[in-house]
């Protein structure tokens, strides 16, 4: 008894947990894996210390500053990326812009996911009625145009930041819930789940432990897909003016499409800014998937 404390105490100091050191020790295995949670990570990083980074406020006007080049080009140091036609500082708005972009697209996919889960999971399990409801609620929202309906839905309710995030949380969840439902009825007939039957676990049990995990890996996958789906969108949003009041990678790209020749700088960030993540998002995904599946775990 002694010993088995001695070592527990031992295990809980020597570092971060087993599980996490194994999840780092095979994502190093992969180059494009380790590629795609670097760049993702440096993105979150920046978002939450973009107010330390950021050497402006990038909604401050400056008439007298405008079109300032990038640094390299011969431009202030006190800007390094240039400033636009109304002298705002295109750095700090880079910076502020990945804050906005991170916020919209991990909270309504989370929501989209969170939702279309549940759905999948009751209705490919359980079945009943609840499956052919479900699936024609799917049906009905995959058969509208999905630009069609978040056009509609913010022109009606306005272009607030948490509108965006339920309209794109309203408009995603459906391909997760016949993602899963489709992995739900094909585990639920493998002969682990009948084991688990066979020995009495009840139903809710052998969902939660012996179904989720292997349906959760294409799940994840199509969340790290959509997840770079929701960045364009809503860049697209921003470029389009419907979206929220605030700095965004699309506002700025709409802003500097007139002077593409003459001010480069103020679409050529941004748009590297909304490439550089997307990239980071699908490589990081397309390893988690792998990573997650129980499947594919084993080759690792």
């Amino acid at each position: 008894m002694t010993e088995a404390v001695a070592r527990a105490a031992a295990g809980g100091t020597s570092g971060p947990p087993r599980a996490l050191r194994l999840f780092f020790a095979r994502l190093r295995r992969s180059k494009v894996g380790t590629l795609g949670f670097v760049m993702f990570a440096s993105v979150v990083l920046v978002a939450l210390i973009a107010p330390l980074l950021a050497p402006h406020d990038p909604r401050e006007i400056a008439l007298d500053k405008k079109f300032l080049s990038p640094v390299f080009a011969g431009g202030s140091g006190a800007h390094p990326l240039g400033t636009d036609q109304l002298g705002r500082d295109v750095f700090s708005g880079v910076l502020y812009g990945a804050r906005t972009s991170l916020i919209i697209s991990i909270l309504s996919v989370t929501g989209a996911f969170s939702i279309g889960v549940t759905v999948g999971l009751v209705s490919g399990f359980y079945g009943g009625g609840w499956d052919p409801f479900f699936m024609r609620v799917v049906d009905i929202l995959q058969a509208m145009p999905s630009l069609v309906v978040l056009l509609a839905l913010i022109g009606v309710l306005g272009p607030h930041l948490s509108t965006i995030i339920l309209v794109f949380a309203f408009t995603g969840w459906g391909g997760y819930a016949r993602v899963v439902r489709g992995e739900v009825l094909s585990v639920k007939r493998r002969e682990f789940a009948d084991a688990a039957r066979a020995i009495g676990l009840p139903e809710g049990q052998i969902l939660r432990r012996h179904v989720l995990p292997n349906v959760l890996s294409a799940a994840l996958a199509l969340a790290a897909l959509a997840l770079g789906s929701v960045i364009i969108a809503e860049s697209a949003l921003s470029y389009l003016g419907l979206s929220a009041d605030v700095v965004t990678w699309g506002r700025m790209l709409a802003g500097g499409r007139e002077y593409v020749v003459t001010a480069w700088w103020l679409a050529v960030f941004p748009g590297v800014a909304i490439v550089y993540t997307v990239l980071g998002v699908v490589f990081f995904g397309d390893w988690l998937r792998d990573y997650i599946d129980p499947r594919i775990r084993g080759r690792f």
